[in-house]
């Protein structure tokens, strides 16, 4: 499939699949009872997670001012007079330390949520991307293996993934240490990272049913950018937004699947 650059060469026509699936799943009724049970298990786990965040960036926010408080009390009483005033300065910096960790943490926790409830309800969501497949294609096409193959491969799916995260956030955490743009760097990283693992979950239900193995699958990922990382980008932001992600996360599975009935299954041909 061609990008006419006016659509900034696949990047934005990758970002509109969630609404593609918006609009698709209004006009498909019959596809709602693949996404009732698993909203309800979505919903109280974010209620779970989100209530534990609160409580722990309470306790840490509280932990953090005390400790710079008093460490500027022990320093401000060896400075000179004039210097009184950069006790403003450090509760602001102090504020900013605080809603950036803050803001981390509820995109930290969306991700989580994202990353359990793929599991959680991967049953129904399969069902759901079948449906979707025929509907978009005309068949389903499922390479037939063993049950204890196929848990194995969902393990090994799962294990590789946390292999990267570790890869990358270790190469990621060290890069907050270098000097000027370290920071900088270490926020696209770890940026790239979770819309890169967020694209491999919502391609994978099409992409598992034909037994690709995972380096295949990241492969796929990266020959189809811009595309895939304008729809990884726009998927990390929905699954983010607290209790927003919810009601996002079938949403993001079926965009997932019809951006591989269109760019990754035709060109797999």
């Amino acid at each position: 499939m061609s990008d006419h650059p006016l659509t900034g060469f696949g990047f934005l026509s990758g970002a509109s699949y969630p609404l593609k699936a918006l609009r698709l799943l209004r006009q498909q009724p019959q596809f709602w009872s693949y996404i009732a049970i698993p909203l309800l298990l979505n919903i109280a786990l974010g209620l779970f997670l989100y209530w534990q965040f609160l409580g722990l960036s309470q306790e840490g926010s509280e932990w953090l001012g005390i400790y710079l408080q008093r460490g500027w009390q022990t320093w401000a009483s060896q400075l000179p007079d004039f210097l009184q005033g950069l006790g403003l300065i450090l509760r602001a910096l102090v504020a900013l330390i605080q809603w950036t960790l803050y803001f981390f943490g509820l995109l930290a926790t969306g991700f989580i949520l994202a990353q359990v409830g793929v599991l959680l309800g991967s049953p129904w969501y399969g069902r759901l991307s079948e449906q979707l497949e025929i509907l978009c294609l005309g068949q389903l096409t499922v390479q037939e293996i063993g049950l204890g193959r196929e848990l194995w491969r969902a393990l090994a799916f799962e294990f590789k993934k946390l292999v990267l995260i570790l890869g990358i956030g270790g190469l990621s955490l060290g890069l907050n240490f270098a000097p000027g743009l370290g920071t900088l760097l270490a926020s696209g990283l770890g940026i790239s990272l979770t819309a890169t693992l967020t694209c491999l979950d919502c391609f994978d239900p099409p992409l598992e049913r034909r037994r690709l193995c995972f380096r295949h699958k990241l492969g796929l990922v990266a020959r189809n950018l811009p595309a895939s990382a304008g729809f990884g980008l726009v998927c990390l932001f929905l699954i983010s937004i607290p209790l927003v992600n919810l009601v996002t996360l079938p949403l993001c599975v079926s965009a997932g699947t019809l951006f591989c009935c269109e760019r990754i299954i035709p060109r797999l041909k």
